[in-house]
């Protein structure tokens, strides 16, 4: 082959961008691996939060339900109290 051949420079010129493509495809390569090992990460730790939440919400409800019937119970005792039946009908006689 002659020296300074422009077919040869050509074709190692080419080769070598070939090369530097492969290379960033793999370094492209890695970072996606990386970004979806984050993100698989965070939409676990995100679904586990959520879950949490949920249970955290239902205990919220369930002591709310609770203090509802409490409150409810209470102020039935307080209209009693503050309130008392006529005589005729505490005594169950009705005229």
């Amino acid at each position: 082959m002659v020296p300074n051949d422009p077919v040869q420079l050509d074709h190692e010129r080419r080769i070598a961008r070939l090369e530097q493509a492969r290379h960033d495809m793999e370094e492209t390569l890695i970072v996606i691996g990386e970004i979806e090992r984050r993100q698989s990460a965070l939409l676990k730790e995100h679904s586990e939060l959520i879950v949490l939440s949920e249970r955290r919400m239902a205990h919220v409800e369930q002591t709310l339900a609770e203090i509802g019937d409490k409150l409810n119970g209470m102020i039935g005792w307080a209209e009693g109290f503050i309130r008392p039946k006529p005589p005729d009908e505490a005594n169950g006689k009705l005229d």
